[in-house]
């Protein structure tokens, strides 16, 4: 096993350069979430404003049809009372009375489309609202990110060397494990067995190798394959 290794620091370091890395690599995943949310918001306005033309363009439709049965009626009305047989009478009394019924179901519909435009009209407003409200968010949350990440990456640059200055004492085998390790769980290769396992897998380790730990020796987990150490303080 190499020798001169802090472990327990160089976990810690590990850990800590993690924690930066996260918030770097977070921040652009967080803006692009927020825009994401703004398109999606947009896209809902845009889609119920092409449904509230379709609404007013079927009320539009709906009311001439309506003021076309109502012309209808008037001249039912007038051969209603010209009419000199009651066979001319009936026929225009049963006619008025159809398009009576079908001017109350237009009317009907005319009222649907309006309660449906005017929620529509809602539906946009809140829409527009809640894009307003994010595009506010996301200009808040980049400019608080982009007031501390360049605070974030000279901290990253520093823990950056101080890793390399505790990882330099690895040596031969345990160098190239610890590299493969760190490359696939990266803060995560380590793990102390203060607790007689490990505290990644919580496998018991053998009395052998808690002497070895105690010794001030390390091993690799012989189930999950990380660091193990024992912390000294």
């Amino acid at each position: 096993m190499s020798e001169g290794l802090n472990l327990p620091r160089l976990h810690q370091l590990l850990q800590q350069l993690q924690a930066v890395r996260d918030k770097l690599s977070g921040g652009p995943r967080q803006i692009r979430v927020r825009e994401s949310r703004i398109a999606q918001g947009e896209q809902l306005a845009l889609k119920r404003t092409e449904e509230l033309k379709l609404a007013r363009a079927a009320a539009d439709s709906k009311n001439l049809e309506l003021k076309s049965k109502e012309a209808g009626l008037l001249d039912l009305q007038r051969k209603l009372n010209v009419s000199t047989s009651n066979r001319e009478y009936d026929a225009a009394q049963t006619q008025i009375d159809a398009d009576k019924a079908a001017k109350a179901v237009l009317e009907d519909e005319i009222l649907e489309l309006l309660d449906r435009a005017e929620g529509i009209q809602k539906e946009i407003a809140r829409a527009r609202e809640a894009v307003s409200q994010a595009q506010a968010d996301l200009e808040k949350f980049r400019a608080e990110f982009d007031s501390q990440a360049d605070q974030w990456r000279q901290q990253q640059a520093k823990l950056e060397k101080e890793v390399a200055a505790a990882e330099s004492a690895f040596t031969g085998q345990d160098k190239d494990k610890y590299r493969r390790l760190v490359d696939a769980y990266h803060a995560d290769a380590l793990a102390d067995a203060d607790t007689g396992n490990c505290s990644n897998c919580y496998v018991n380790l053998t009395p052998q190798q808690r002497v070895q730990l105690n010794s001030g020796k390390h091993l690799f987990c012989g189930t999950c394959g990380r660091l193990l150490y024992i912390n000294r303080g």
